[in-house]
């Protein structure tokens, strides 16, 4: 699979290029690239567990000197709020003080700031009782990482593999990607399996370690 550059400018390495990038995450990939271009200072990236909302937001967090907030610091952040831009990862942060979260939404837009959240479901999915809330989140604009294409899980599978020291074979890895089901989580639960039983036995990983831990995998 052809990786997409993309062109942030003079913007320092960030760990783009070990992201995938395919037909399921791509709208999610160009929206972030309109930065800060965003509809009402905001964006809205959801989709399955695994699918790669944390990392694009990290990468995000990075490129724009955005601030990470949490359940711990949204109270800090919205009293003190140096900052303009914020990453939020999972909306059940927000619904921990939703007047809060409230109040941190109107100072993005008062600073001309940005807002990212990242969540499994889409905003309008969201339980929030604050209707002010409701509003403002419905306002933001929202893209969906989509279920991943082969192709797609066959590269991020090389891409993990590759990161633990692993040198992939990519006639393994489409082995492998036929008889998982098609999801990021189970693809991310079978290199965590694989490069466990590696590391155990001290050997590389070969068709027959594959093929063991796919059988495991069938009858867990």
């Amino acid at each position: 699979m052809n990786q997409i550059i993309l062109n942030f400018g003079d913007q320092p390495k960030l760990g783009w290029s070990d992201f995938e990038v395919g037909p399921a995450n791509q709208a999610a990939i160009e929206w972030l690239i309109k930065w800060p271009n965003w509809p009402s200072n905001g964006l809205v990236i959801h989709g399955e567990a695994g699918c790669g909302k944390t990392h694009l937001g990290r990468l995000w967090m990075s490129m724009v000197d955005a601030e990470l907030v949490t359940p711990n610091n949204l109270a800090c952040t919205v009293e003190q709020c140096a900052g303009k831009h914020f990453l939020v990862d999972s909306i059940d942060i927000l619904k921990s003080n939703e007047k809060l979260a409230f109040h941190l939404i109107n100072i993005v837009k008062e600073k001309n700031g940005s807002l990212l959240v990242l969540d499994r479901e889409p905003p309008f999915n969201w339980d929030i009782d604050l209707k002010d809330l409701v509003s403002r989140l419905l306002a933001l604009s929202s893209v969906q990482i989509m279920p991943p294409d082969d192709m797609l899980l066959a590269a991020i599978l090389a891409t993990q593999l590759k990161s633990r020291g692993n040198v992939p074979d990519l006639r393994f890895c489409k082995y492998a990607i036929d008889r998982l089901p098609r999801t990021f989580d189970a693809v991310l639960d079978f290199v965590s399996r694989i490069d466990s039983a590696s590391l155990q036995t001290k050997k590389p990983i070969t068709f027959s370690l594959i093929k063991s831990i796919l059988e495991t995998a069938q009858h867990i």
